[in-house]
């Protein structure tokens, strides 16, 4: 017991899998864009873009309970690894997402590098991008 209380403090400052540049990036979007602005990310990262950056996700994980969860989570999949404009531009609009947070977990994967991260598409823009962290904004 002794152990895990004395433990416990190290592990929650640390985040379970936030980098330090992940949590700038969420801080970069908290302060440089509109409330209303829908995040898209991985279903993991749901709840640190609505807890740190304050904004919505969409898709946490929750996701499970959501009604249209098979279409979301095909969204997902599709829209981090195609660099396809059209589709990426068709499944944008249809859910209504303005920016896309690419944590510094999914810089290196190769579903983002030969997927999102191949994209490049009129109507998106890199508005943040750190080493290892990249936020792009879809018009």
């Amino acid at each position: 017991m002794l152990v895990l209380i004395s433990a416990m403090p190290g592990f929650l400052s640390k985040g379970a899998y936030l980098s330090p540049q992940d949590k700038e990036a969420l801080f970069w979007i908290k302060n440089n864009t509109s409330p209303n602005s829908v995040i898209f990310s991985q279903w993991d990262l749901g709840h640190p873009i609505t807890y740190l950056a304050q904004r919505i996700a969409f898709m946490d994980g929750y996701f499970e309970f959501a009604p249209d969860v098979k279409q979301r989570n095909e969204t997902m999949n599709v829209l981090i690894s195609t660099s396809n404009c059209s589709t990426i531009k068709n499944l944008v609009q249809a859910n209504k997402l303005d920016y896309f947070f690419i944590p510094t977990k999914a810089i290196n994967s190769n579903t983002y590098k030969f997927g999102a991260l191949e994209a490049d598409c009129e109507n998106e823009s890199m508005v943040y991008a750190s080493n290892s962290t990249k936020i792009i904004k879809w018009n």
